[in-house]
């Protein structure tokens, strides 16, 4: 019975080989490229769920800290006939970093155009920012404002007052718009870090093909890409550790995005010196054939020659022997006439 040969391996195992067994790395790069990419895609996914989690995790706290400021800080409203009113008429204006909007400003008087103007600058340098003013939302990411009118947000939503804000955000509705951020950040995660990391492996597979070229190796570049995927392990293993531990702890490492670059160009340096190291190996096992060929050969051709040698012996041999027969047959000749 044959036995199936199966030369799958399984993606931790992968992994593990990817970050401790260089001397595979040969290996790795004569493997198919659609077990390269579905490796690929597997490790991006693993980082990118890790990711969305802590992501969603961080805009929950936000959140909870955001609706605490909203029942402490800001002031009751309702949104009648798509205008703001508050119970006090004032203008309130919160800033806090550990709140989905930086800066909050709450203001249901008329404002003339050089106020206006003073918001939007608060607005852009708190980054993220939300302005409820008389007759608009005015929303801020980075430099970007956008408006939005009461009468869009009530039609949508169905939202005009504050405790209709809390109300939504105590109910299933926030399990639904969870599941909902999940699926879309991954999405959108995903693709970002599958684009950021391909792009990172054709950047080092590059490096790695000039530099084989000055080791005098010559190697193809779809290779070295899949050299260059395996090498990326460790530092996406890496940054995925470095998310968990910012998110928990706060921690930050300057120059974390250049020794993410560096440790997967030493992985790759240390796989091309594994192939020319494999390379001169495999040339002294052929030039140790090559010598044992040429010593058979001359053997082969030794022992020829000697017999030769030997079967042209035995043929003088045999002439001398069948010439003194011959003489022998010639001298008893005479001697049988004489009688």
């Amino acid at each position: 019975m044959k036995m199936k040969n199966n030369n799958k391996t399984s993606f931790f195992t992968n992994v593990k080989d990817s970050i401790c067994s260089f001397e595979k790395y040969p290996e790795m790069a004569t493997k198919p490229a659609t077990t390269i990419y579905k490796y690929f895609i597997q490790l991006i996914a693993i980082l990118t769920v890790v990711i969305t989690i802590f992501s969603v995790y961080d805009i929950s706290k936000k959140l909870k800290t955001t609706l605490g400021v909203l029942v402490n800080d800001i002031p009751e409203f309702t949104i009648e006939n798509n205008e703001l009113k508050t119970s006090d008429d004032k203008e309130t204006v919160v800033q806090k970093s550990d709140t989905l909007f930086n800066l909050i400003i709450v203001d249901s008087n008329e404002i003339d155009e050089q106020k206006e103007e003073n918001y939007n600058e608060y607005l852009k340098n708190n980054k993220v920012g939300i302005a409820l003013l008389k007759d608009k939302v005015k929303i801020s990411v980075g430099y970007t404002i956008a408006e939005y009118s009461y009468e869009n947000i009530v039609s949508v939503y169905n939202i005009n007052s504050k405790q209709q804000i809390l109300d939504y955000f105590n109910t299933k509705n926030v399990i639904m718009m969870y599941v909902a951020m999940f699926i879309m950040l991954f999405i959108y995660l995903y693709c970002a870090y599958l684009f950021s990391s391909f792009m990172d492996a054709l950047i080092l597979g590059a490096i790695g093909y000039v530099t084989a070229l000055i080791l005098k190796l010559r190697i193809r570049f779809t290779a070295m890409i899949k050299i260059a995927i395996y090498a990326l392990t460790l530092p996406i293993l890496l940054n995925l550790i470095y998310i968990v531990v910012n998110n928990l702890t706060g921690i930050e490492v300057k120059y974390f995005a250049a020794m993410y670059m560096g440790i997967a160009y030493i992985y790759v340096i240390t796989a091309i010196l594994m192939l020319k190291a494999d390379l001169i190996k495999r040339q002294d096992e052929l030039s140790k054939i090559i010598e044992e060929q040429e010593n058979v050969k001359r053997e082969l051709e030794r022992k020829e020659e000697k017999r030769q040698e030997e079967e042209e012996q035995r043929r003088q041999e045999q002439r001398k022997k069948e010439k003194k027969e011959k003489e022998d047959d010639e001298e008893g000749e005479p001697q049988g006439e004489n009688a």
